[in-house]
């Protein structure tokens, strides 16, 4: 687990013929193998007999608590109308949803998830005010679908989780050329977490997907 919301390990070194032999060796499948983008991960699209699948190796930084609640989220979610595709996590050979590759030295998570058809709206040059509403509606779904979900594994220090922000603020101001904008930065977000603080204990707290964007939805 990292120390502080911006520890991040590198991608992994996996290219496409590796990829294509973990998703035979630990999951027995076949296919046409294509990688798609990833911040942190790989991630590979598999083009089987049968259907489309996805391959994601994460990166070392994830423990298996966090990518066991993924999994977890995920199948909660699959479970209930929430009005919204997503992926399901898929067992391998041996009946598990989580394995582990050894890849350069180091122990990577391996999963396989079901494929959801679509083009990611990233790759859409202009987002109309209807698709960005529709961004805000899908988020509030993905919310109220995990409204009653917890797991161990969501205590995790993460630059993605809101609670953090004024540390992930604070760490990356110093990115901000402009010492005016920098210290406006720095005032509004020191008085957006005075106000937080205050209230704190009366807001709910629950799981979120917090990265509802265009690339990480397809339409």
């Amino acid at each position: 687990m990292p120390d502080t919301p911006l520890e991040v390990a590198p991608r992994p070194a996996v290219d496409i013929d590796r990829a294509a032999a973990l998703a035979r060796e630990v999951y027995g499948v076949t296919g046409t193998v294509t990688e798609l983008g990833s911040h942190q991960d790989r991630n590979f699209a598999i083009e089987a007999g049968d259907g489309r699948r996805v391959l994601k190796v994460a990166n070392r930084g994830w423990g298996r608590s966090a990518l066991e609640a993924q999994n977890a989220a995920l199948r909660h979610i699959a479970g209930l109308e929430a009005g919204f595709d997503a992926p399901e996590p898929l067992p391998g050979l041996d009946g598990a949803l989580l394995h582990e590759a050894v890849v350069g030295g180091d122990r990577l998570p391996l999963r396989l998830l079901s494929y959801v058809d679509g083009l990611p709206l990233s790759d859409v040059r202009h987002l109309a005010p209807a698709v960005v509403s529709d961004l805000g509606r899908l988020s509030a779904r993905a919310s109220a679908a995990l409204a009653g979900f917890d797991h161990p594994g969501l205590d995790r220090v993460v630059q993605w989780d809101l609670m953090r922000a004024n540390d992930v603020i604070a760490a990356l101001l110093t990115s901000i050329a402009d010492p005016g904008r920098r210290l406006l930065v720095a005032d509004r977000a020191t008085a957006a977490a005075e106000r937080l603080t205050a209230v704190a204990g009366s807001l709910r707290v629950q799981a979120i997907h917090g990265d509802v964007t265009d690339d990480n939805v397809v339409g």
